[in-house]
């Protein structure tokens, strides 16, 4: 039954409610007045129906002061999107720019001022002639270094802000610098270039690498660089390799040092046994202790980089994923999967163009875990008071794809990935949010997954999907239809909101090679074990709230303030929900298998009235009742809005019969599969309201239903108190 009415209200126009800001004559008020808001009686928006046959902005019209939506922007995979809090810089202060996989040869940027509508700076690094870059510009990522002077990197200071950029680059190398040849099979690995304007124009960065002494050797020197080599049995003055003569680095060389990388991680495997002592000179890190095989032998191909400032310490750390062509085998004699793999370096003496390699550690290893049972059950019993250093020993890796759990951990092609790492600090819960990309980008199933960790360096524990693992993906198993291989990603600042910056298909189907970007809120939640966790409301394709931190409306989401309650009449007499979920601020959008922990608000009454009461009244514009993300929860239309005003001294209810849900745009085209994170809307006038009452009938006691409505959450937009 419900089938039939999504299709009938499927070709019905999405009527828009509005205010018509008129009121009765005061002086013949005897009774409360009643308000119809209805359409174009005193006001003329715009807010419309998204056309499901043309998948362009040119066709979209909406208020667009209120809303935005994920459509098709410029291409632009692997967003790596930096916000400029630069407040010496005048021209860029307060201003997102987004970098990405876009072009050959090249890095251009996107800028913009609500990380929603972008505009093109082409050109911000060009690979220089002379160049090691030979192909596969990937995922470039930039941040700033207020202290760090231009000059002192090759550079001219352009006399606009302060400080040097930093931009971290994944490249392959050409034949001729490929250094590494039979081991390294054409991989890519990472290119450092620098300027003074966020959006460049950029250099490749040609300072002396200091290197770091492992084993009593330095590998920045020429000589030593070759030892973890295919060259290790050659003069290098007989081959075609000219850069890190006594530590200088030129435009022949790869900047990142994969010999020095691979020359600590065998260094660390032959001495785990000392963890945590010093061996030779030099430190071996705690975390070998914790590791299951020696990864120093193989190739060491990097791509999708990193940089993170500890904002507790002000350290400098750089991540990078490696991928892994082959199966090794573990000291269980056990196959490990190949794929993708996250890593750590500390920078030395706090220069982001230098790394201090004796540091390097995995952190993350796909299907597999940093575990210890101890310290979960101590920090469930007492967050507040957990010490982490009590439990480091307990800590051991543990296969993860042999338990009988939904995965997070995603094959795609044959390889397993946990890459395009990026690290969160919560100073709330003193974590650091490890984040990572699995599966593979041009599959549907391609999803952000979460680590949590007491330090840069890990260990982190990777989450399980039913402790809220998963960040943000389509629905388990299925395929959303309009945004799909929502991965690789980074998060940026609009006032007290988190953004997440993703990218999605452009098709399913025939485009999964282009992507664009996509933008969502991040929201903290606390899972069933009470533990607090990252996760997405998205990823979305409908209407959503702008962001009133960057600046980009004049409207927040105020339904939090609001007191919440739900009311129905059961057998003629009242039942109350419980109705914290109403305005708790998250949106179910996955699998319930994926997030457990995500409730929606319930009822099984055949009608029911949500209520959220203001202490005082408030400006407000929009309503959003947000529907399940359970097509056989879902409601078909609202059925009554009722707003408690006050206008020129006198109080009123404003009320909105049968609002509608737009079913075109929000139910899948194939199944019965809702897209996530549809709302009905209501624009309306500015109106001062102190209630709202929201009437839903639920459709849903029929045979092959759940006998629930549910409704994920309430949106009300306002102007928030001191505004």
């Amino acid at each position: 039954m419900k089938k039939l009415c999504s299709l009938i209200l499927a070709c019905c126009f999405f009527v828009t409610l509005f205010a018509t800001g008129c009121q009765p004559d005061p002086e013949v008020i005897t009774l409360r007045p009643e308000i119809e808001l209805i359409e174009g009686t005193g006001y003329s928006n715009e807010i419309g129906v998204y056309d499901n046959t043309v998948k362009t902005e040119s066709t979209e019209v909406y208020n667009k002061s209120l809303f935005y939506r994920n459509g098709l922007l410029p291409y632009t995979a692997d967003p790596g999107v930096f916000y400029c809090n630069d407040e010496t810089d005048t021209e860029n202060f307060g201003t997102y720019f987004c970098f990405g996989t876009n072009g050959n040869n090249s890095y251009s940027c996107m800028y913009s001022d609500d990380c929603v509508s972008w505009k093109w700076k082409y050109g911000s690094y060009v690979w220089p002639d002379d160049g090691w870059e030979g192909a596969y510009p990937f995922a470039p990522e930039i941040i700033w270094d207020k202290d760090a002077i231009p000059t002192d990197y090759g550079i001219d200071d352009d006399g606009i802000g302060t400080g040097t950029y930093f931009m971290f680059y994944t490249a392959g190398p050409s034949l001729t610098y490929n250094y590494e040849t039979s081991r390294a099979g054409g991989h890519t690995t990472i290119g450092l270039a620098v300027s003074a304007s966020p959006y460049g124009p950029y250099t490749m960065w040609n300072g002396v690498e200091l290197g770091a002494t492992i084993d009593g050797v330095n590998y920045a020197e020429a000589e030593n660089f070759k030892l973890y080599t295919d060259y290790a049995e050659q003069d290098l003055s007989e081959v075609t390799y000219h850069g890190r003569r006594d530590g200088q680095v030129t435009n022949d060389d790869q900047w990142f040092n994969f010999a020095a990388a691979r020359a600590s991680l065998t260094f660390q495997w032959e001495n785990k046994d000392s963890a945590g002592e010093v061996v030779n000179g030099t430190l071996v890190n705690e975390a070998a202790k914790y590791m299951l095989t020696d990864e120093g032998y193989l190739s060491f191909g990097c791509l999708d980089a990193h940089p993170f400032v500890d904002p507790v310490t002000k350290d400098k750390y750089f991540y990078v994923a490696h991928r892994s062509s082959v199966y090794i085998t573990d000291d269980n004699d056990e196959n490990l999967f190949p794929g993708f793999s996250s890593y750590v370096i500390k920078t030395l003496d706090n220069d982001w163009a230098q790394l201090d390699y004796s540091t390097i550690t995995r952190v993350t290893r796909p299907y597999y875990n940093f575990v210890s049972a101890e310290a979960a059950i101590a920090y469930n019993e007492d967050a507040g008071n957990f010490n982490a250093s009590s439990f480091k020993d307990g800590f051991k890796e543990t296969v993860t794809h042999q338990v009988q759990k939904v995965q997070i951990d995603i094959i795609g092609n044959d390889i397993a990935m946990n890459e395009g790492p990026f690290v969160y600090y919560n100073k709330d819960t003193g974590l650091y949010y490890l984040t990572v990309s699995s599966g593979s980008y041009p599959q549907n199933t391609y999803c952000v997954i979460q680590l949590v960790g007491y330090s840069p360096m890990g260990p982190f524990r990777k989450l399980d999907a039913d402790e809220g693992g998963m960040v943000l993906s389509v629905q388990l198993g299925g395929v959303n239809d309009l945004i799909t291989g929502v991965g690789h990603h980074s998060f940026a600042p609009a006032g007290d909101d988190l953004l997440i910056i993703y990218h999605r298909h452009q098709d399913l189907k025939t485009n999964i090679h282009i992507r664009h970007p996509a933008t969502d809120r991040i929201v903290w939640v606390k899972n069933d074990l009470g533990m607090t966790v990252m996760r997405a409301n998205g990823p979305t394709s409908n209407l959503q709230p702008l962001f009133y931190g960057n600046g980009s409306t004049e409207y927040d989401i105020i339904s939090g303030d609001a007191t919440a309650s739900a009311v129905a009449m059961v057998n003629g007499q009242k039942a109350y929900n419980d109705a914290k979920y109403i305005n708790d601020g998250v949106i179910a959008t996955m699998d319930d298998r994926l997030e457990s922990h995500i409730k929606e608000f319930e009822s099984t009454a055949l009608e029911v009235t949500i209520t959220l009461k203001f202490d005082s009244y408030r400006d407000i514009t929009a309503i959003m009742v947000y529907n399940s993300r359970d097509f056989y929860k879902a409601f078909l239309d609202v059925k009554r809005i009722e707003m408690d005003f006050i206008k020129d001294g006198i109080e009123g209810t404003a009320y909105i019969n049968n609002l509608k849900f737009d079913w075109d745009m929000n139910l899948q085209e194939v199944g019965d599969a809702m897209r996530a994170g549809g709302s009905a809307i209501a624009v309306f006038n500015e109106l001062k309201v102190n209630e709202i009452r929201i009437t839903i009938e639920n459709p849903n006691m029929i045979e092959g239903y759940a006998g629930i409505v549910a409704v994920s959450e309430v949106y009300v937009l306002g102007k928030p108190i001191n505004a």
